[in-house]
């Protein structure tokens, strides 16, 4: 039945995305940054911190094109850093991007993977 197909999609997009959001975090664990990690990975979505605006979030045309799952997951890692903007304040969010990527993506990256993980479950059952 369609539904099937469907689902079977959707979790395989899920686990996919949970597999290369385990791959970026193994990489930055290793204080790697993600041209190092993956040089050909696709920037989908980023948050700038501006001074005098706080947290800017652009999500680009790939992002359009995911499971809606995915986008949830995605806009759960880019919340994260628009909190660490707010928290960080702007000097400090852009210096630790520009010297200690590791430092802001891992926090994000492990939120975007415990909600992919919840999501798994609901949607497919047990991995």
């Amino acid at each position: 039945d369609g539904k099937k197909i469907s689902e079977s999609c959707t979790c395989y997009h899920i686990e996919k995305r949970i597999n290369d959001v385990e791959r970026f975090l193994a990489g930055y664990n290793q204080g790697n940054t993600l041209k190092q990690i993956d040089p050909t990975a696709t920037i989908i979505a980023t948050t700038r911190c501006l001074p005098g605006i706080g947290p800017w979030t652009t999500f680009y045309s790939g992002f359009k094109t995911l499971e809606p799952e995915i986008q949830d997951g995605i806009r759960v890692h880019e919340n994260v850093h628009r909190q660490q903007c707010e928290d960080f304040g702007w000097e400090r969010f852009l210096s630790l991007s520009m010297e200690k990527e590791y430092v802001i993506e891992i926090p994000a990256y492990e939120t975007e993977r415990s909600f992919l993980n919840s999501k798994f479950t609901e949607e497919c059952g047990s991995k």
